[in-house]
């Protein structure tokens, strides 16, 4: 009996070691988003003022980190920009932003168009703490420089008690932002993006 002993763990040491993900990426909660591609090097390019050389004008996931054996994205501006989101997409395509610690369903794609949720990351104006809500329209068309994009979610974020607070993002499938409307006075439209090394647009 004591012959198989030395086999019987060697064949189980090495099914162990066989079946242990070495990339941490190819973690079982890594997920992507139809409406929101996520992967390092996705970037998107926005017809900001002087888009050339202002860094508000591009956005792009320059990075990746692992946090509870889940994957999350560092979505940032361009050079100069101290404004990190770490984000991660769930099993349904929802994005999530990662916020001292705490997490919360910013970008919720699966809700039925005319409906609203609540973004429940605080935000603070004035002395006063706010949640947004957030009204879902669906296939819908969206007009930028980098072309028509159909079948596009509108996600439309309001504080009631708070002027000039709005944003308006419009995600396209298979490309992600298009167009923000930010404040009630800026609007930002796609130009250009580079999405798993394809080119989009200009």
């Amino acid at each position: 009996m004591r012959k198989y002993v030395f086999p019987i763990i060697l064949i189980l040491a090495c099914f162990m070691y066989c079946s242990k993900d070495k990339n941490p990426m190819n973690s079982q909660n890594n997920y992507s988003s139809t409406y929101f591609p996520l992967k390092v090097g996705n970037t998107w390019y926005y017809d900001y003022p002087t888009p050339q050389t202002n860094p508000w004008a591009m956005k792009t996931i320059d990075s990746s980190f692992i946090n509870n054996n889940t994957v999350y994205y560092k979505w940032t501006y361009g050079e100069g920009v101290d404004l990190v989101y770490n984000i991660r997409a769930d099993e349904q395509g929802n994005i999530w932003n990662l916020k001292n610690n705490s997490e919360y369903l910013w970008f919720d794609f699966t809700q039925d168009s005319g409906s609203t949720y609540i973004y429940n990351c605080p935000d603070s104006f004035g002395d006063e703490i706010y949640y947004y809500s957030v009204s879902v329209r669906k296939n819908i068309s969206t007009e930028t420089p980098a072309g028509v994009f159909d079948d596009c979610i509108q996600l439309y974020f309001n504080i009631p008690q708070v002027m000039d607070e709005e944003k308006i993002y419009t995600f396209a499938p298979n490309v992600g932002l298009v167009r923000l409307q930010n404040n009630g006075w800026s609007t930002k439209r796609l130009t250009s993006a580079i999405i798993d090394s394809a080119t989009i647009g200009n």
